[in-house]
């Protein structure tokens, strides 16, 4: 299309997504995310089972609000929050942490920062849908909060918990018991809070997992694998595992054929990036959901080699000699 030097001219020095050259922090990538996810949310609506998790993008720059958690793939990274469906793996919603500077909504002054983050992220969704969460995020007041407005939780549940039975925190030798079911009060004394408390521990686990849910079941589902064979475990723990993998499709599918392994010096410009691949990622999943059961479906890898075919064919057919460059474009793949 055009020599590299001015390619890398243009991207370094010209690109710019913030309504003006001056603007600061956050306000260089905020205006533009906040459109882009405009359209997701235009395009999609998630189904019943919605959740919500980390996403980290991996950046080794120097920027103030950086995380550093050695237990993640990228230990040091750009912290996001997403909503996805966990049904496809659309990424619904995004919060950019900023830490003290996080864009949350105006009215959530004297919440948690669960509370905050979930008020924010559910805020385009209507009510009935059914949240899940890990351990991090799991309070009484925040199912509280979610049950106020007319959503379902499950989650996994820290033993040291505020507000919670003590049960949870011995070990009684089984390997799956259902604890109890828990009534709580709020504080207006009229609407009340069930939960179900469910204790778990896998043959090769090495700790015990309970879980949290107010829309539960106490009916036990036998699951096959190749490795385990069949074996029995909660309705709670089983729905869990199956509706979190939502935002582990997102990560694993913008990892495809991706750009985001190139270094980056400056942080905005990686969320720039990281939100380009998160829209292909959108792209393909609206494609399967659109494309019919009988016709052949083309793969990622295709369908990011004709998004670039259709991008440039608007500026190929402005050039002079253009078959050798079409030659070369049907030849052109994408080196992950």
């Amino acid at each position: 299309m055009f020599p590299r030097n001015r390619f890398e001219a243009v991207y370094h020095t010209m690109l710019h997504v913030a309504p003006s050259q001056e603007s600061h922090a956050k306000e260089k990538i905020e205006t533009f995310m906040k459109n882009l996810i405009a359209n997701y949310r235009k395009a999609f609506y998630p189904h019943e089972d919605v959740p919500v998790d980390e996403t980290v993008i991996k950046f080794k720059g120097r920027w103030k609000n950086k995380q550093y958690n050695p237990s993640k793939p990228s230990k040091y990274h750009i912290k996001t929050f997403s909503l996805c469906d966990s049904a496809t793996g659309y990424a619904f919603n995004i919060l950019t942490y900023f830490r003290s500077d996080t864009s949350y909504n105006s009215d959530t002054y004297g919440m948690g920062q669960p509370e905050k983050m979930f008020e924010y992220l559910l805020k385009p969704l209507g009510k009935g849908h059914h949240i899940f969460a890990d351990k991090y995020y799991t309070t009484h007041s925040l199912i509280s909060y979610l049950t106020s407005k007319s959503f379902h939780y499950t989650g996994t549940l820290q033993t040291n918990r505020k507000n919670f039975p003590v049960i949870i925190k011995f070990r009684n030798g089984c390997r799956m018991k259902h604890l109890q079911t828990n009534y709580y009060r709020s504080e207006s004394g009229i609407t009340y809070l069930a939960t179900e408390l469910v204790q778990w521990q896998d043959k090769k686990a090495k700790k015990m997992v309970v879980a949290v849910s107010t829309k539960f079941s106490k009916n036990v589902v036998a699951v096959s694998s190749r490795c385990k064979g069949v074996r029995e475990i909660p309705d709670i723990v089983h729905r869990y595992n199956l509706s979190m993998n939502g935002c582990d499709r997102l990560d694993q599918s913008v990892s495809y054929y991706s750009n985001l392994g190139r270094k980056i010096v400056k942080w905005w410009k990686r969320i720039f990036n990281w939100l380009i691949e998160v829209t292909q990622a959108n792209s393909y999943i609206l494609y399967l959901l659109t494309c019919p059961h009988n016709s052949k479906r083309i793969t990622l890898k295709k369908f990011k080699e004709n998004l670039i075919e259709e991008l440039v064919s608007s500026c190929i057919t402005m050039m002079p000699d253009n078959s050798t460059l079409l030659k070369e474009l049907h030849k052109f793949q994408i080196q992950s």
